[in-house]
C-alpha cells in the first residue's frame, strides 16, 4: 500500500529536452535540453563563476549558452538512456534547480520511456531513481497512452516524431497494442545532420562540431518546411531566383541561403531511404500499424490519428502525411474516413497526459514502491504502462 506522499512530479524524459512539473499542472514548469557540456579548453580563470557544476560540467540551458567553449552530449541516443551519470545530471538540475525541489523523497515520479526499449532499461531508470534520488515511488509509462490523455481519449494512434525516434502506437481503451507499434530511428536528429550534410554540400559551409550541429538545430527549427508531396517544386535544387529561399544569419553574423534544403531535409522522415535507412517512412508505418490491430478496430483507430512529439511542428508535417495516407488507402480499396488531429500543445501533450494521469487518486495504487521494487523488480515491467 502506496503511502501519503506530495503531489508526484512528471518528467517527459526526451532526448532532445526534458520537460518536468508537479502533477495537476496544465503545462511543464521545467523545461529546458537534455544536454552535458564539458569544456574543450583549460580554464585559466579560476575564480570567474560561469555555471558549471563543481565537477566543471554544464547541463542543460547552462551547456547551451557556452556552447562554443564546450563538447556537447545527450544521454540518450534513439530513446534508449546510454550516459546514466550524466542522466543523473540532466534529472538533478531538474528537480533542485528548476522545480526548486530539495528532495524527491516524499513525491512519487512518473517517468515516460520510449517504445521496444530493452527491459533493462526501464530498470535501470527504477533503480536510479529510487537509489540515487530516493524516490518513494515511480511509475514509467511509453509516450503514446499519455499523448491521448492529454486530447480526453483513451483509443487512437499516437504518430510520435522527437529527436531520436519516430513510432507509431496503437491504443485501444487506454492498452498500448504492442503487435502493432512501429518504431524507426529516423527522427528530429537525423533531420539535423540531413540539413547540415545539404548545407555543406549548397553552400560550402561546414557545420559538424557538437556546438555546430546545436545551431544546424536551431537553423532547423527555424526555416525547416515540409514538401506536400514527394517530387515536389520545393525538393528541385534551388536557383538564384527561387522564391522559397531565406537567409539565416549565423551567431558570428555570416548570412546563410537556405533554398530547397529546408524542405530536402524533412523528406527524409517521410523516405528514409534517401539516408540509406531500410524503414518504409512514416505514412507505411501508420498503415501497417493499423492493419496489424483486429478488423473491428480498425475504422475506429482510423478516425483518431493524433500527432505529437516537437518535430511535427515543422510546417506543412500534418498535411503531407494526411496526402500520403489518403494514398495509401487509395491504394488498398480502404473507404474508412481518415481524422488526423494536431493539438497545438503536441509539444508538451505527453507531460499533459501524465500530469493529468498522476493527478488522480488511483495513480497510488499504479506506481511501484521502492520497497516493492527491491521485493519484486518484475513490477516495473507488468504494473507500468
Amino acid at each position: 500500500m502506496a503511502g501519503l506522499y506530495n503531489q508526484p512530479v512528471v518528467v517527459d524524459n526526451g532526448q532532445s529536452g526534458l520537460r518536468a512539473g508537479i502533477a495537476g499542472g496544465d503545462i511543464p514548469t521545467a523545461y529546458g535540453p537534455s544536454m552535458v557540456g564539458r569544456p574543450k579548453y583549460a580554464k585559466i580563470m579560476v575564480g570567474a563563476d560561469d555555471g558549471a557544476a563543481g565537477d566543471g560540467v554544464y547541463v542543460g540551458a547552462q551547456a547551451r549558452r557556452q556552447r562554443g567553449l564546450l563538447r556537447l552530449s545527450v544521454p540518450i541516443d534513439h530513446g534508449q538512456v546510454t550516459n546514466w551519470g550524466d542522466m543523473a545530471r540532466v534529472w538533478h538540475q531538474c528537480f533542485s534547480q528548476q522545480l526548486k525541489l530539495a528532495s524527491i523523497s516524499d513525491h512519487p515520479v512518473l517517468i515516460t520511456e520510449s517504445p521496444q526499449n530493452p527491459r533493462r532499461n526501464r530498470e535501470l531508470i527504477a533503480e536510479e531513481l529510487f537509489e540515487r534520488f530516493g524516490a518513494p515511488g515511480v511509475y514509467v509509462s511509453t509516450p503514446a497512452p499519455l499523448a491521448l490523455y492529454a486530447s480526453g481519449r483513451t483509443t487512437g494512434v499516437v504518430v510520435d516524431v522527437g529527436e531520436g525516434q519516430s513510432s507509431v502506437v496503437s491504443v485501444y481503451d487506454g492498452f498500448a497494442l504492442p503487435n502493432s507499434t512501429k518504431r524507426m530511428d529516423v527522427a528530429g536528429s537525423a533531420v539535423t545532420a540531413q540539413l547540415s550534410s545539404l548545407l555543406h554540400s549548397a553552400s560550402g559551409v561546414r557545420l559538424s562540431s557538437s556546438a555546430e550541429m546545436d545551431v544546424v538545430r536551431e537553423i532547423k527549427e527555424s526555416v525547416a518546411s515540409v514538401a506536400p508531396a514527394a517530387g515536389a517544386p520545393e525538393l528541385k535544387q534551388r536557383t538564384t531566383a527561387n522564391e522559397d529561399t531565406l537567409v539565416y544569419t549565423l551567431p558570428d553574423g555570416h548570412k546563410l541561403r537556405v533554398g530547397s534544403e529546408r524542405f530536402q531535409a524533412a523528406e527524409i522522415i517521410f523516405r528514409p531511404d534517401l539516408v540509406g535507412d531500410e524503414s518504409p517512412g512514416l505514412a507505411a508505418m501508420v498503415d501497417t500499424a493499423i492493419a496489424k490491430c483486429d478488423l473491428d478496430l480498425r475504422a475506429t483507430l482510423w478516425q483518431s490519428i493524433h500527432l505529437s512529439g516537437g518535430s511535427t511542428l515543422t510546417p506543412g508535417f500534418g498535411d503531407r502525411l494526411l496526402s500520403e495516407l489518403h494514398h495509401y488507402q487509395t491504394e488498398t480499396g480502404t473507404q474508412t474516413k481518415i481524422k488526423l488531429m494536431a493539438p497545438p500543445e503536441r509539444l508538451y501533450s505527453v507531460w499533459i497526459g501524465g500530469s493529468i494521469l498522476a493527478n488522480l487518486s488511483s495513480f497510488r495504487k499504479m506506481y511501484v514502491t521502492k520497497e516493492e521494487y527491491r521485493e519484486s523488480p518484475h513490477l516495473i515491467h507488468t504494473r507500468c504502462a
